[in-house]
């Protein structure tokens, strides 16, 4: 039989991995349009520019990767309001979603870095304003690839 504690932590992981899903994926996409000032990535997308389409979907996915355990772990199992367990617990929670995010970003900004430094003769955004797939799509593998890896080395609280 559920629980209406139960229930209550159920809804309560929900509610944080709605506002983490969106905060995470808003500030992902607000960096990654600084660090690509030649694209107007919404103006791109406007006009159907399906490469930069690829690039923003693979950064959504991946920082989506990287948080996504730890909004199992930012609500305890064990519910008791009053329990100063509980709200340590749930603070620690909060504190892991909070690192994952600060490495997700950390992460796809130095992926991109040292791809850029890799692919000399090649600038990656004018292709990208040209609608280049074959860019995009390595681009994308380097920012999702990038996400796999940094969920291996998160640190679990």
């Amino acid at each position: 039989m559920v629980s209406i504690e139960g229930l209550f932590l159920q809804f309560l992981r929900l509610f944080l991995a709605i506002v983490f899903a969106v905060g995470a994926q808003y500030l992902a996409i607000k960096i990654f349009d600084k660090m690509t000032s030649k694209i107007d990535e919404m103006e791109e997308l406007k006009k159907g520019n399906v490469a930069v389409g690829l690039v923003l979907a693979s950064v959504i996915v991946s920082v989506a990767t990287i948080i996504s355990g730890g909004v199992a772990r930012a609500v305890p199992s064990e519910f008791n309001l009053g329990s100063g367990d509980f709200w340590s617990g749930l603070g620690f929670g909060l504190l892991s979603l909070v690192i994952a995010l600060i490495f997700a970003v950390v992460a796809q900004f130095v992926a991109l870095r040292v791809f850029d430094s890799m692919t000399e003769g090649i600038d990656e955004q004018k292709e990208l304003k040209r609608g280049n797939l074959a860019i995009a799509i390595l681009l994308a593998a380097v920012i999702y690839g990038t996400a796999i890896v940094v969920v291996a080395g998160l640190p679990t609280f």
